[in-house]
């Protein structure tokens, strides 16, 4: 991308003055040159300051706009979803880049205001939370970072280090406590938290709790003696690491992450939740329940007391292939034997009337039934599949229901608990499986006369129901009744809640009647 023409400062504050804000679309395409040019052609010393201060208003709009228009978006990307996240990356790392011109060429004000003077760590903090920013987008993107944005954090918090500032701190506007090492340590965790299983309340959630107990992790030289069990290699594009053997022979670039007083809190967190405390005030967040943030507590403590940490994603052979089914008519075709013109639908009225009169309504043609799609299997266990497509037949999202079966044509129920974007296209995606019998029914709902196919499934043992998207109503009765193909009792069942939902589809709690 071309640089702009900006001679002074005073040319950068006038360029800012007509943003379209109003359009935080475009004022984004304005911003990635703008940045670029202070990345490429930075002003002499201090005079930097002023035109990056000004763009930071702007560029937080910009960066609000798009995590909403990414939130909960199916993958692959579409490739104007794919073009706006690139183009918000692009403007973040520009943005750090220019921020590091101006820790490196900046000398300390004169100013003795409190407030008013400008240091060296101002520019590493703006930095690094520019470099983290970008990184923590493409996580709660759901794709694999790009090549040397790691690499680059490491580098900027490496020559915070050697500046002597990497672990000063200070409140910013809000009281926050912020600096170079504050943003660095919290990428880290929300890196170790494994964010592509996350939803993305969780990945927020997450991220929010990281900044603010990032304090309590420390980065450190390696101790003498035995190696830590993980690693941070700053000459490395990647985040904490499991230490190797060749780790011994130069330990200079390598740093070790202490989390033992932030494993510490999360204990004592989960104790004050048991107790009754309520989340707001153990500093989680308002408008959080109990049990959600005991949930979350129990998904990062493990890695955040660094007892076990999620491998970083690296292309695996194809092992095998499996069978992807997402609709809800090929699901129920394939787990429970329900072709699509099982079951009565939603009657016209004219189908209703010869229901009546002669008991029957005229025959439908039955849809076609939607084939499951070919994926190559990287990695299976009893519980659980890794998969990987080059060009997804379909876009997946997070929590997903789908039907699942290898090459010996079984089907079984699982749910995409996994999903991310390799740097070289594709997806791949980890599918857990349920465990209990799946079995197809026919569910009446007397209120509306309608009859639905259905799958009759037990979830982590208790009962539920698959149907068709648009159906569930918490507190609706109904009547199932085994399908031709099925075997279970007719019951009465009250739908209670929604515990998953798929394509077109939704798993609903249900307890009898």
């Amino acid at each position: 991308m071309s640089v702009l023409h900006l001679p002074t400062p005073q040319a950068a504050a006038t360029y800012l003055a007509n943003l379209p804000l109003a359009d935080p679309l475009a004022t984004l395409e304005r911003l990635v040159p703008y940045a670029t040019t202070l990345a490429a052609q930075p002003f002499a010393g201090l005079a930097q300051l002023a035109p990056l201060q000004a763009a930071e208003e702007p560029l937080a709009l910009v960066l609000e706009e798009v995590e909403k228009r990414l939130r909960g978006r199916p993958l692959p990307y579409a490739e104007t979803e794919a073009t706006l996240l690139g183009q918000t990356l692009r403007l973040l790392t520009e943005s750090a880049a220019a921020w590091r011109h101006l820790a490196g060429n900046g000398a300390p004000s004169r100013s003795t205001t409190p407030g008013e003077a400008f240091e060296p760590a101002m520019a590493f903090e703006r930095a690094l939370y520019y470099r983290s920013q970008a990184l923590q987008l493409a996580l709660l993107a759901r794709t694999e970072p790009p090549a040397g944005l790691w690499r680059s954090l490491h580098a900027d918090f490496a020559a915070a280090e050697a500046a002597g500032v990497a672990a000063q701190a200070w409140p910013d506007r809000k009281g926050r406590s912020i600096g170079p090492l504050r943003h660095y340590a919290a990428t880290v965790l929300i890196d170790m938290a494994k964010p592509a299983s996350q939803s993305f309340r969780d990945q927020r959630l997450t991220q929010r709790w990281a900044r603010r107990l990032a304090k309590l992790a420390l980065v450190t030289p390696l101790p003498d003696g035995e190696l830590p069990v993980f690693v941070l290699d700053l000459k490395a594009d990647r985040g904490l690491r499991k230490q190797s053997s060749g780790d011994v022979a130069d330990k200079t670039a390598l740093r070790a992450l202490d989390t033992t007083a932030l494993a510490d809190h999360l204990r004592r967190l989960k104790s004050r939740l048991k107790e009754g405390h309520p989340p707001a005030d153990l500093g989680l967040g308002e408008g959080l329940t109990a049990e959600e943030c005991s949930r979350l507590l129990d998904h990062l403590r493990p890695p955040w007391s660094q007892r076990g940490l999620a491998r970083a994603y690296v292309p695996e052979p194809v092992i095998g292939q499996a069978r992807l089914a997402t609709a809800f008519s090929a699901l129920a075709w394939h787990l429970g034997q329900l072709a699509p013109g099982d079951g009565q639908q939603v009657h016209t009225r004219t189908e209703f009337d010869r229901l009546v009169v002669f008991g029957t309504t005229t025959a439908r043609e039955a849809p076609k039934i939607p084939d499951a799609g070919e994926w190559g299997i990287t990695e299976r266990s009893d519980d659980a599949w890794r998969l990987f497509h080059p060009q997804p037949p379909e876009r997946l999202f997070h929590d997903q229901l789908v039907a699942l079966a290898d090459a010996a044509g079984r089907f079984q129920l699982g749910r995409i608990s996994s999903l991310l974007v390799p740097l070289g296209g594709g997806l791949a995606i980890k599918v857990r499986r349920f465990d209990g019998p799946v079995v197809g029914v026919q569910a009446r709902f007397a209120d509306a006369g309608e009859t639905h196919p259905a799958l009759r499934i037990d979830h982590h043992h208790t009962p539920a129901l698959l149907l068709p998207r648009g159906v569930y109503r918490r507190g609706r009765i109904a009547d199932v009744q085994p399908s031709a193909a099925g075997g279970s009792a007719r019951h009465q069942w009250r739908l209670e809640s929604i515990l998953a939902s798929g394509q077109d589809c939704e798993l609903a709690a249900v307890q009898l009647a």
